[in-house]
């Protein structure tokens, strides 16, 4: 933010603060902002960048990407030492990212890489300190489009719950299957993507180093239900696992009777249906208070799977597209 930026934190403009941003550009976004959530989180629409030794600094392409933001995620709090540019702005930021985890794993695309903002409010003005950008997370082809509502950003909310909890303590294996899937989003090649949504999955298993592809495909078929499709998907999946994390050839991925074209065609395909999954697995985890006692570590993820447990509806990739396009159908994009 900069001074002469105007909102709806200027009902609290007068105190001393502190604000971290994150800056979206997001499609299909259908939202009357700003809005305050629960949460401790503001999304704005907008920002307004005039100072002129920011200005100048930044340039022109990248105060055009921070102006093409549709949606900014804002975390406040009043402050002692506002002028400082410290830990407590950081902080900030990490509770505005921890909820762009939260959206992204309700299926919102992003069309750019998140822009990271701190901003500090002295006497009635708001001057933006720092300015970066993340790595961008992209999208397998095959990934629907979903409809930024306030529904979605209700189910975000449920999200950044589950997101708070398991980073203060405890859920070592299930943080790091967190942390896998934002790799898998950060990663060009479908076949490396496709490993790090693996890992995610395997990271709610809690398996021994025994246990193998067998293990694998049988828990991970009871979220995305038990048919012969789905055995030969996870199959797929973790034999492409297997394949990045020995460092082998990519040929070697090419089945008998299949050109090198038909294989990455088909792992394309693999990893779109993965990257659906692992969102909808973490989601449904993360927002489900009692599930989610269930991966605390690794004896309680352990029992939870002695006890045979059912998952209704299963996590199916095609339902889930077909549901987000009905949604974007029936939104006010469906004459764009």
């Amino acid at each position: 933010m900069a001074r002469g930026a105007r909102s709806s934190l200027n009902a609290r403009i007068d105190q001393q603060m502190k604000c971290g941003y994150v800056g979206l550009q997001l499609p299909f976004l259908q939202l009357e902002l700003p809005i305050e959530l629960g949460s401790g989180i503001e999304l704005r629409r907008d920002v307004t960048i005039d100072s002129p030794f920011w200005v100048e600094g930044l340039g022109k392409w990248k105060l055009e990407q921070l102006h093409e933001c549709d949606l900014l995620i804002v975390a406040s709090m009043e402050s002692e030492k506002p002028n400082i540019l410290d830990q407590e702005h950081s902080q900030l930021v990490e509770r505005a990212w921890r909820f762009t985890m939260s959206l992204m794993l309700t299926g919102v695309r992003f069309n750019s890489a998140p822009v990271i903002l701190s901003s500090s409010v002295v006497d009635g003005e708001e001057n933006l300190r720092r300015y970066s950008e993340a790595g961008p997370w992209m999208q397998t082809d095959g990934q629907p489009y979903t409809l930024v509502d306030r529904s979605r950003i209700s189910q975000a909310e449920s999200v950044l719950v589950g997101i708070d909890r398991i980073l203060s303590k405890d859920f070592r294996r299930f943080r790091k299957g967190l942390v896998s899937i934002c790799s898998g989003l950060a990663e060009r090649s479908c076949d490396d993507r496709a490993f790090f949504f693996a890992r995610a999955l395997e990271a709610t298993q809690a398996g021994q180093k025994h246990e193998g592809k067998p293990s694998f495909v049988e828990k991970a078929q009871v979220m995305i239900g038990k048919s012969s499709p789905n055995k030969e998907l996870l199959e797929d999946l973790y034999d492409i696992r297997s394949n990045v994390a020995h460092v082998k050839a990519f040929s070697d991925l090419v089945k008998p009777n299949e050109t090198a074209k038909q294989a990455e065609d088909r792992i394309v395909a693999r990893c779109s249906d993965a990257e659906i999954i692992c969102k909808e697995v973490y989601r449904r985890i993360l927002s489900d208070a009692a599930l989610l006692n269930h991966f605390v570590d690794d004896d309680t993820t352990k029992a939870y799977w002695a006890t045979n447990p059912q998952w209704f509806p299963p996590v199916n990739p095609d339902v889930i597209r077909g549901e987000r396009r009905l949604e974007v159908e029936a939104s006010k994009f469906s004459n764009c």
